[in-house]
């Protein structure tokens, strides 16, 4: 039982050791620039959806021969 407590302890301890070696390899400027990556992903999905939106309103408006004044 002792035996296999240490063997589990000893794992764990390595990939403790294996997660820490992967994370010393990133770079607080490569997280920075995963952030900033994601938000500008995230704000072009957005903008795309919005235009769409806008172009389903336009075009709902035209099919019934409602005009807009631009």
């Amino acid at each position: 039982m002792e035996s296999k407590r240490e063997m589990d302890i000893m794992a764990a301890l390595d990939e403790m050791r294996t997660l820490n070696q992967r994370h010393a390899k990133i770079s607080n400027a490569d997280a920075i620039g995963a952030i900033h990556d994601k938000i500008d992903a995230e704000r072009g999905a957005l903008e795309a959806a919005e235009e769409a939106q806008a172009r389903r309103v336009f075009e709902e408006a035209q099919a019934q021969n409602i005009g807009f004044v631009i």
